[in-house]
């Protein structure tokens, strides 16, 4: 099952045609696909605003077609600490704004990587760190095969360090496409977040304000000098109320 972003987020988890909704000024939505570049394929409020992340040897390589779809290829190279993937900048959501986003991507190794898709107060390119969001406000998956071989869920709300701990275990690290989505319920005061369709689970501890401007960012990281790894992008998309 794929959870797709919906025009009603609590209604289910399920497709829904109605991801682009016929008056754009009451909510917004963008959309990132592979298209021959790093930085093609984006429609919505995403038009023109994705960057590539290419730290070190990281660069995108091409499209590809997989029997799990059409899909971009990042490389992060075999230097230690190149970092490769996708940013949004300017920042422009909110955690009340009530955005809701996912992801559908593939690692080609569980070994040797860390990586990270999902909100950050900051559009910068990323550098290599244990801790992504130190400082910053948060909320994302994250996975760092130095730690263990789990997705963890990193949560931070401006501290020194982010925590990774609360909800440490969302799902093995694998080499095969998942989809990974995150929604905000500012009503609530929570995010929450959902593996390749399952239920929504909750997290309301360490979170972005409901006022600080937030970005997405989604890359991958190698941690050995020999290890190329490839993170391949299927497809990210995002629907909040304006």
């Amino acid at each position: 099952m794929v959870v797709t972003i919906r025009s009603n987020p609590g209604a289910s988890n399920t497709m829904d045609t109605g991801l682009l909704d016929p008056l754009p000024a009451k909510s917004r939505t963008g959309a990132f696909y592979p298209s021959g570049s790093a930085t093609l394929g984006t429609s919505g409020m995403w038009q023109g605003l994705v960057q590539n992340i290419a730290v070190g040897t990281g660069a995108f390589n091409a499209v590809q077609v997989s029997s799990a779809g059409v899909r971009g290829r990042w490389q992060t190279g075999t230097t230690i600490n190149s970092i490769c993937g996708s940013r949004i900048s300017p920042v422009n959501t909110e955690r009340d704004l009530n955005p809701w986003t996912e992801w559908k991507l593939q690692l080609s190794a569980a070994t040797t990587v860390r990586t990270f898709l999902g909100f950050m107060s900051s559009a910068s390119a990323p550098v290599s760190a244990a801790d992504y969001g130190a400082n910053l406000s948060v909320v994302a998956f994250w996975q760092d095969s130095s730690v263990d071989g789990n997705w963890h869920i990193m949560q931070n709300s401006g501290a020194a360090s982010s925590n990774t701990t609360t909800i440490n275990n969302v799902a093995a690290v694998d080499t095969s496409a998942h989809t990974f989505a995150i929604r905000a319920d500012n009503a609530n005061s929570k995010f929450e977040y959902s593996y390749d369709g399952g239920n929504w689970t909750t997290i309301n501890t360490a979170i972005p304000a409901a006022s600080t401007q937030l970005t997405w960012q989604w890359f991958c990281e190698c941690l050995a000098g020999s290890a190329s790894r490839n993170f391949d992008v299927y497809y990210v998309q995002n629907k909040q109320d304006a």
